[in-house]
């Protein structure tokens, strides 16, 4: 079968799946663009999750899944050709969104904004990964995938015990997501379309997003204590030293299983704007924090107040998923485009 397809996370023209008739397989575009979406409106939730119960309900609820299957699609992808071209143009855009990050948080920021070379908690750290999965996945190329698979959830439960790491190197999400890397690369985007076509995978899709949908908003106070291991970026809290690989394994679990509705509902076909639209996520992780941070800096005060109705909440949040599809537009892919066409870091389309 002929493959043809763009790779979710790096916007180049990699070989991928097409259907029966030839067709390009929409599917994973569509995904990527409500995904990406969720990233941005999550961003903006988690800036008043301290004052506001509802935004941390948004926060959660879009945190079970958005990188995951962010990451699980890439991988899906992957192929081991022109590594060295891929994992320099990562460190290129982490670094480069790392610099201007800097500078944009020195405006309206009171406290003195400094900038680690080697860590940090922002959107950068999904460049620098996703570099780590593309290197790690290429040298253990001739390694059983199971194997690898298995001994991936063994770091990713072993992490959690390591309190140094956090966010150095980024090390505690590259063994917190990796898994869901490999699980990509073991899978084939046939496997997706058979959910998609299949009734009983839509309708257990209701019954999943209504039980995630009731624990994110109704059961807050319990399941709120998991945002941690879902964020990937920190170790086990001392209450849940033993429970913690666990609850580590049962948010990975959750992870995936609510990978399903976005499988099984998303359309496969072309849509206007939103296939195109899901191409070119890569640059709103570029841009949305250097837009983000600047605004909260200066209006956090109005914007916490305004936000202090559901009318505002609402507002905030709608404008937060305007901007995100106001990045996806052509004019904000240039750096992207400028950086993964360099001479040096060229990737053949």
């Amino acid at each position: 079968m002929t493959e043809k397809m763009t790779n979710p996370a790096s916007q180049q023209v990699i070989p991928a799946a097409k259907n029966t008739n030839k067709e390009r397989i929409y599917l994973f575009d569509n995904i990527k663009f409500i995904l990406i979406i969720l990233v941005v409106v999550g961003h903006f939730a988690n800036v008043f999750c301290d004052r506001y119960p509802s935004f941390k309900s948004v926060y959660l609820f879009i945190y079970i899944f958005h990188m995951p299957l962010f990451i699980l699609i890439s991988g899906m992808f992957h192929r081991n050709v022109n590594i060295k071209e891929k994992v320099l143009m990562f460190c290129f855009l982490g670094y480069s969104e790392k610099l201007l990050r800097f500078l944009v948080s020195i405006i309206g920021n009171k406290k003195k904004p400094n900038m680690d070379v080697f860590e940090d908690n922002g959107l950068p750290w999904f460049m620098f990964c996703m570099a780590a999965f593309i290197l790690l996945t290429y040298l253990a190329r001739d390694i059983n995938k199971m194997y690898l698979l298995c001994f991936s959830i063994v770091l990713m439960v072993a992490a959690g015990y390591d309190k140094e790491i956090g966010d150095f190197l980024y090390l505690s999400r590259i063994f917190v997501f990796y898994p869901y890397y490999i699980l990509g690369t073991m899978t084939r985007p046939e496997m997706i379309m058979k959910i998609n076509r299949n009734k009983i995978f839509k309708f257990a899709s209701i019954i999943i997003f209504g039980m995630a949908l009731a624990a994110c908003f109704h059961f807050l106070d319990m399941s709120y204590n998991l945002r941690q291991f879902y964020t990937g970026c920190h170790p086990y809290p001392k209450n849940h030293f033993l429970t913690g690989p666990l609850l580590r394994i049962f948010c990975y679990i959750t992870s995936f299983v609510m990978f399903i509705p976005f499988f099984a509902f998303v359309p496969a076909k072309k849509i206007p704007l939103v296939s195109e639209f899901g191409k070119r996520t890569l640059q709103v992780y570029f841009w949305s924090d250097l837009v983000r941070l600047p605004v909260i800096n200066l209006y956090r005060s109005q914007l916490l107040l305004f936000t202090a109705t559901f009318g505002g909440k609402a507002v905030y949040l709608g404008l937060s998923a305007v901007l995100a599809f106001i990045l996806l537009t052509k004019p904000f892919g240039f750096m992207v485009n400028w950086i993964r066409n360099m001479d040096n870091i060229r990737i053949n389309k």
